[in-house]
């Protein structure tokens, strides 16, 4: 095909889309006003019944969705000729994608980039080892467990592994282990043995913080253990480790000063980390569109979810009334369709690369000042989209360029020496040079001897394992799931499990998830929530019994209660209205207290102790 024939089609396919796009927004607009939409239903109908007569009446079928519907209908429209255009758009220019792909995997970097990202990574999985608090989950009745997907599809036999079995630990087990795993992430930060601790820290945090993900809810988190794979499978450990300064001193003992250089055995590792975190985005972006459409952001649906996020943060509120100026909340819902649907092709061309990163900080950033969801374990790991090697090196030629030593290379303690301080100096500060070289050479790096095939074999496999828990829309998974999807549409109130408790002297109390916020944080209100939507009668009975247990225990002057009345309750998020008692919705059960008194001599809820949870 040649070149003015291939500028032409590209132009076409533009300009198509573009219309496309317009016509979408159009088609949305009319659909929003129920004046035109009855309108446009019937001059459509008259033109099918006039064209198409024999064929009208089952394409009229489509006119029996609503309004909200026809949007939707739309929407999944716009992304298909937006997924055809991309498509077409590929083909045209194939040589030049495939170039841009193989550059993008085969990446070079200095080793210096890489050891700053271990760091970080590692620092962020110390962070999360909430010791504490993992000991409580681990502690609750095994009853309580909702066991994470595993990402196996429930199909005929395989439905018998697609959810992972009741977790084993107790709170003894989850502190030991919790505790090993903390040395490791300290090991991983350092860089001793650093492919050995990444994987060790990878496998800690499916079995130890992972404990968490069986109780209530999954916490998402799973970007961490993902790129400590990517780590265990690279020469992580190359620069800014204990390890790299063994082998600098070994090979400054060999006649060798130079440290590993600029390697795609350092890049590819990073590359493959920025294409998952593209795809976290990915899946959100497009199950917002085919679910909710533009009404997700072009409606009141981000002010609701603002307010629902707002209370069960434990009501807190931002600085600003955000949800006072629809154009903020529309505006920053509107960005995040765009954010989310876009940053994977960012992130894979070089030059918008560091675009998408700045729209991801950006967008952290909005979400933590607006509903006080910060992510940092994700956002702090941006730096692998920075070339820090580049920017130590340009800091240091503004501040007055390298600074030249010589040294003596015939004596092997000064070589292992120079050796150590040039892996501790990956900006290339000093420029070391023999005594007996009158003139500056350049600097050669030492070969790595390393390939990049691992870390893009194990990258691309846990790629693959995210298009598929994406792709099934398979939220609650472990170690592989769909990021939060927030793609409804989120009404003024949510339901939650209320407890009406009556004492001996006939006074009342009623028990909220609040109540519990300071022990369990927000998955005890996923816990009643699960309890309140459980349809089998049994399993719901046995759920109650264990919440009251654990209510018993938290609070002891519960034990003075004659009867029990569960039921759903409607919860109003509006902050004006936080202080309304909850309408009760659902009676689910009535019982007197002393029948959800739970089994064993002690009159406390089994714990399962780690040996027989399954």
């Amino acid at each position: 095909m040649s070149d003015a024939r291939r500028r032409r089609l590209t132009w076409g396919v533009v300009v198509a889309w573009a219309l496309g796009t317009a016509l979408y927004f159009v088609a949305w607009l009319l659909i929003r006003d129920p004046g035109l939409e009855l309108e446009l239903r019937g001059r459509i109908g008259q033109l099918g019944s006039l064209f198409l007569p024999t064929r009208w009446d089952r394409a009229a079928q489509l006119w029996t969705l609503d309004a909200f519907g026809l949007r939707v209908a739309a929407a999944r429209a716009f992304l298909l000729g937006s997924a055809a255009a991309g498509a077409l758009l590929c083909a045209l220019h194939w040589r030049a994608v495939r170039r841009e792909i193989a550059d993008f995997v085969t990446l070079s970097a200095h080793p210096v980039n890489l050891a700053i990202f271990r760091i970080v990574v590692f620092s962020q999985a110390y962070s999360i080892l909430w010791l504490d608090y993992i000991a409580v989950m681990a502690a609750l009745p095994a009853e309580l467990q909702v066991p994470p997907a595993t990402g196996v599809p429930a199909i005929g036999p395989l439905a018998a592994f697609s959810h992972w079995p009741l977790h084993p630990f107790g709170p003894e087990q989850a502190l030991f282990w919790g505790n090993v795993l903390k040395v490791f992430t300290v090991l991983g930060m350092v860089g001793l043995a650093t492919r050995l601790s990444s994987a060790v820290v990878a496998f800690g945090l499916f079995f130890v913080w992972g404990t968490l993900q069986w109780y209530g809810k999954v916490d998402h988190m799973h970007h961490l253990l993902w790129f400590a794979l990517v780590l265990a499978s690279s020469r992580c450990g190359d620069a800014w480790s204990v390890d790299a300064l063994v082998a600098a001193w070994r090979r400054g003992g060999r006649g060798r000063t130079e440290p590993p250089g600029p390697s795609p055995a350092y890049g590819a590792p990073l590359a493959m980390c920025m294409l998952l975190i593209g795809v976290i985005y990915l899946f959100p972006g497009l199950s917002k569109m085919a679910v909710s459409g533009l009404d997700w952001a072009l409606s009141e649906s981000p002010k609701h979810t603002m307010h629902r996020k707002w209370h069960t943060n434990g009501r807190w509120l931002p600085i600003l009334p955000f949800d006072q100026f629809a154009i903020l909340y529309r505006g920053g819902a509107l960005f995040t369709l765009v954010f989310e649907l876009a940053v994977l092709p960012l992130i894979v061309w070089r030059r918008t690369r560091l675009l998408a990163a700045a729209l991801g900080i950006g967008f952290h950033t909005m979400n933590n000042v607006v509903m006080d969801i910060g992510f940092e374990t994700l956002r702090w790991c941006y730096v692998v989209f920075f070339d820090w090697h580049r920017i130590g090196r340009w800091l240091r030629d503004r501040l007055g360029g390298p600074r030249q030593h010589a040294f003596d290379r015939d004596r092997s303690l000064q070589r292992r020496g120079v050796a150590i301080a040039r892996a501790l100096d990956a900006f290339d500060w000093v420029d070391w040079r023999p005594r007996d070289e009158p003139r500056r050479r350049a600097r050669e790096p030492a070969t790595a001897g390393a390939r990049a095939a691992p870390a893009l074999a194990v990258g691309s496999l846990i790629f693959v394992a995210t298009l598929w828990t994406g792709a099934g829309r398979i939220q609650e998974g472990w170690p592989f799931a769909c990021y939060p999807r927030f793609d409804g549409m989120t009404p003024d109130h949510y339901e939650t499990l209320r407890i009406d408790v009556v004492d001996a002297d006939g006074s009342r109390r009623t028990l909220l998830p609040a109540d519990f916020r300071d022990t369990f944080g927000n998955r005890w209100s996923l816990f009643m929530r699960r309890a309140a939507d459980t349809r089998d009668e049994e399993l719901r009975l046995s759920r109650l019994r264990n919440i009251w247990a654990v209510a018993l225990e938290r609070d002891p002057s519960l034990a003075r209660a004659e009867s029990l009345r569960f039921s759903k309750a409607r919860v109003w998020t509006e902050p004006s209205r936080w202080d309304e008692p909850p309408e009760e919705a659902v009676l689910l059960l009535e019982v007197p207290a002393r029948d959800l008194q739970p089994p064993g001599p002690s009159g406390s809820a089994d714990r399962h102790d780690g040996h027989d949870a399954r």
